[in-house]
């Protein structure tokens, strides 16, 4: 007859949910409004935080304006950012969810803002003048530049991001 004897480490309670995830951004740094993408799509979170049991995994979804699922949930480990090869409709907003479970299973959630496929280039403007007004041949000053033209546009054939800025040369 042998007499053993053991000690337990304990174990922890945890009954509460980790912290919510903060921020989901669209794309591989800050938040990107517009995809310029049809192939893939990336995204970014912060950490969840679980002072109980920790965070064991995060979970990905993408679901588009239609509520319609086009990635379904998937464990991607203790990552803050993946790129999913997923396929894409030009002109169709998409969202990011993701979910961290702490060691117990209970989870915190975090949604992006969104971002828009835009692959489509806008027109370039139909005219541009030299001067304000019409097309002028010559300038009596030799340090300004002026000139004006129509607006180009982005909605030929789906709504698009729209006109940012003009650069000229």
């Amino acid at each position: 007859y042998s007499l053993y004897s053991s000690t337990s480490t304990g174990i922890m309670y945890d009954n509460t949910a980790p912290a919510d995830i903060s921020y989901v951004n669209d794309g591989t740094g800050p938040d990107v409004d517009y995809w310029l993408n049809t192939n893939s799509l990336s995204a970014n979170w912060a950490a969840s935080v679980d002072s109980e049991s920790g965070i064991k995994r995060y979970f990905i979804h993408i679901k588009d304006i239609f509520n319609t699922t086009i990635f379904d949930w998937t464990d991607v480990g203790v990552v803050l950012s993946t790129t999913v090869s997923v396929g894409l409709t030009q002109g169709v907003t998409y969202y990011f969810s993701v979910y961290g479970e702490n060691n117990v299973g209970l989870q915190s959630t975090g949604i992006s803002d969104g971002v828009f496929v835009d692959i489509t280039s806008p027109t370039a403007p139909v005219y541009v003048n030299d001067g304000l007004e019409a097309d002028e041949r010559y300038s009596s000053s030799p340090d300004t530049l002026k000139a004006n033209w129509n607006a180009a546009t982005d909605t030929i054939i789906y709504p698009g991001s729209g006109i940012k800025s003009y650069l000229y040369a």
